[in-house]
């Protein structure tokens, strides 16, 4: 779980090169922390479903969330960026 922040780490400062404006950091640093806390949040219900103390169905519920929350911020950072490249053209 722990190399899975790391790569949205990756992905989310490559994401801020890309952007360069302050409103499009905004976006990123908001995905940043969207993507970040949903990884703690994810690596702790593992850890205590792995010990036995977290019923399977509230783990899948908790990991579909964090990967719905994740899927949104991603398509509002996509859809900034995308939007700051036209009106660049």
């Amino acid at each position: 779980m722990r190399r899975a922040t790391g790569v949205a780490a990756t992905l989310v400062g490559a994401a801020v090169v890309a952007c360069g404006a302050k409103s499009g950091r905004q976006h990123v640093d908001k995905t940043d922390q969207v993507v970040l806390s949903w990884a703690a949040t994810g690596d702790m219900v593992c850890e205590w479903w792995l010990r036995g103390q977290l019923p399977d169905q509230y783990v899948v519920s908790t990991l579909r969330n964090a990967a719905a929350a994740i899927e949104t911020s991603r398509l509002t950072l996509v859809s900034t960026t995308t939007a700051r490249s036209r009106s660049r053209s």
